[in-house]
Formats: C-alpha cells, sequence, structure tokens
C-alpha cells in the first residue's frame, strides 16, 4: 500500500512539474502511427483485463510531425486512460490516424460514459475533475492541452453522455529546412 501510494505521489509530482515548466525536450521528425502502436501494444493487456477491445486504423504513408516523443506519449496516454476510466464496464477505444497536406489528426474515441455538456468547456483547466476520490488532481488534461498547443497544434473534444468522448488532436507535418 505504502508503494503504491508513493507511485500515486510521484505521478501527481511529475503532472505538476509538466503543468508548471514543461520541460523543453528535444524535438524530431516523428512517426505518430509508431508512438501509437507502441502505446496500444504496451497496454494492450491492461485495457483487455477491463473488457475494453481495441479497434485502431492507421493511414499509410502519414507525415511526421515535428515533436518531443515524450510530449505526445504523454498526451495519448493521459487520453487512453481517460478513456479506459470512462468504460469501468468494458467497451471498445478506437484509435485513428488521417494526414493532410498540412496536418496530421489523430482521433482516440471510447464508447463510455461520456462527459456532461456543462463540463466540456473546463475539462482542459488545471485542476478541474469529475474523477471521485484522491485519485485524480485534474492535471491530465490541461498538460495534454499545454503539450498540444506547444507543439503548434489544436486539441479537440466530442461527446455525449452514455455513447462515449472523442478526442481530435491536430498536429502540423514537419516541413525539413532546405
Amino acid at each position: 500500500m505504502a508503494l503504491s501510494e508513493t507511485v500515486r505521489l510521484s505521478e501527481l509530482l511529475r503532472k505538476m512539474l509538466s503543468f508548471s515548466r514543461p520541460d523543453e525536450e528535444e524535438r524530431h521528425p516523428t512517426d505518430i502511427n509508431t508512438i501509437l502502436d507502441e502505446i496500444l501494444l504496451l497496454h494492450e493487456k491492461q485495457l483487455r483485463e477491463h473488457s475494453i477491445r481495441v479497434s485502431s486504423s492507421f493511414a499509410e504513408g502519414l507525415e511526421k510531425v515535428y515533436a518531443s516523443k515524450n510530449h505526445l506519449r504523454q498526451v495519448f496516454l493521459n487520453i487512453i486512460s481517460n478513456a479506459r476510466d470512462a468504460m469501468p464496464e468494458g467497451g471498445t477505444l478506437t484509435v485513428k490516424t488521417n494526414g493532410g497536406k498540412d496536418n496530421v489528426q489523430i482521433q482516440i474515441s471510447d464508447t463510455g460514459i461520456g462527459i456532461r455538456e456543462e463540463n466540456l468547456d473546463k475539462i482542459f483547466d488545471a485542476f478541474f475533475t469529475t474523477k471521485n476520490g484522491r485519485k485524480d488532481a485534474g492535471l491530465g488534461l490541461s498538460v495534454c492541452y499545454g503539450f498540444v498547443k506547444d507543439h503548434g497544434g489544436d486539441i479537440k473534444v466530442e461527446s455525449k453522455v452514455g455513447s462515449g468522448t472523442t478526442f481530435t488532436i491536430i498536429l502540423p507535418v514537419f516541413i525539413p529546412s532546405i
């Protein structure tokens, strides 16, 4: 129990530090599909144990983005973790990528409980949470928002109570300097 609480506090502190002063990590041309595939592979067993089926559809030939891999991993992990928590009875997690000339889009959808309409405008605010108990400090999505904006992107959410939630992350494609 002490170890579990130490891990929880360590994670909370990491999120608070990320929120207060995000690391200036090195950015490189990054393949979004590879990052998402690694995350889903890593969490496949845990999601299956929660009766969550994973459906993924990655666009072929997707352009790379200029990004910090660790920051993007944290964004995707936070959203997938929230999706898992939103489906206590199981469901489906769908992860899709699409690309255009100027940007890459990542959609992460769940078939969970959804977000009430009055909370949609607040979910990216620091310390806002709808989770009960001491498990969450309400920093996950605000950190995600900061990381995505810092990468020149945008993050949007659509949700309907009882039908689930979809997060769409839009990142600019990497344009090499000549």
